[in-house]
């Protein structure tokens, strides 16, 4: 049994993209409708950043400031400035919006899309770097969770759609990724969303509706653990504080506040186990 604390109370209408910044000693995350970008810092004090479209993802930059998705494609933001550049790339169609990104440990981002309606398979997942943007995957229905392994030869990525974690193999010196197949399955009607990867290998999995993170076994796939977080809509999930045993859950404010009370706010769990550091975007 874990013990779940309110790290921040909020009623956020989908929060997600959590990240750890440990040069700010603070979390970073979205607030997917409300297009809101949030500074929470390490005493729950928060700050928010409004760029004026519905917001995906936000992940820093080693130049400063962060590179985030909307739906009118990838632009930079400086929180200090309130300054938004769009970058041009990639054109989406009407009704798509980017939903999750991560980088690798060379400073790549992936960065994925979906449509609106999450019906049919209208996103991609591609990646960015100082050399441009290339189309990954296509086919894409809901974009979700990102991550690597230790020895950054394998990928993990969520279609929630499929109700699935995948398992890709991967070149680290090229990013390049081959030999897409099945790892983990949702055991029930819920949707697996955001990721995070632990010290050991594990991939702690949000349950969208499901009231959880789950851990699976990087082999075999099996569930091993998981944290009931008491929000049903559960929606991603880092690893952070000073030492990286903190796990940082964002929730969604779907439903009534008496049905949900939790539904919305930012959770936090102590952990048995380290996470793996998220890297920041190297261009």
């Amino acid at each position: 049994m874990y013990n779940v604390e309110v790290f921040f109370r909020s009623r956020a209408r989908v929060g997600e993209g959590p990240v750890w910044v440990a040069s700010d000693k603070a979390l970073w995350w979205v607030d997917i409708r409300s297009c809101e970008l949030h500074r929470t810092d390490e005493h729950g004090a928060d700050a928010v950043y409004n760029v004026g479209a519905p917001v995906g993802f936000a992940v820093p930059r080693d130049a400063g400031g962060f590179i985030i998705g909307t739906t009118d494609g990838l632009c930079s933001f400086d929180p200090g400035t309130n300054a938004l550049a769009a970058f041009g790339l990639p054109t989406l169609a009407p009704g798509v919006r980017f939903n999750d990104g991560k980088c690798d440990a060379r400073g790549r981002l992936w960065c994925g899309t979906m449509p609106d309606d999450e019906k049919n398979p209208e996103g991609a997942l591609y990646c960015l770097t100082p050399e441009g943007l290339s189309t990954k995957v296509t086919d894409v229905t809901i974009s979700n969770g990102l991550g690597w392994n230790a020895g950054n030869d394998q990928m993990y990525y969520i279609d929630s759609a499929l109700r699935r974690v995948d398992v890709f193999d991967y070149n680290i010196n090229t990013g390049e990724i081959a030999n897409r197949r099945p790892l983990a399955h949702a055991a029930d009607v819920t949707y697996p969303d955001g990721m995070a990867v632990d010290a050991e290998g594990g991939l702690w999995v949000a349950h969208w509706g499901g009231f959880r993170v789950s851990r699976y076994d990087p082999i075999t796939g099996k569930e091993t653990d998981r944290v009931d977080t008491g929000a049903r809509y559960t929606s991603s999930c880092c690893f952070g504080g000073e030492d990286m045993r903190t796990m940082f859950i964002t929730t969604a404010g779907q439903k009534d506040e008496a049905d949900d009370p939790l539904g919305g706010s930012v959770l936090a769990v102590r952990m048995p186990v380290a996470g793996m550091k998220v890297g920041a975007y190297a261009g």
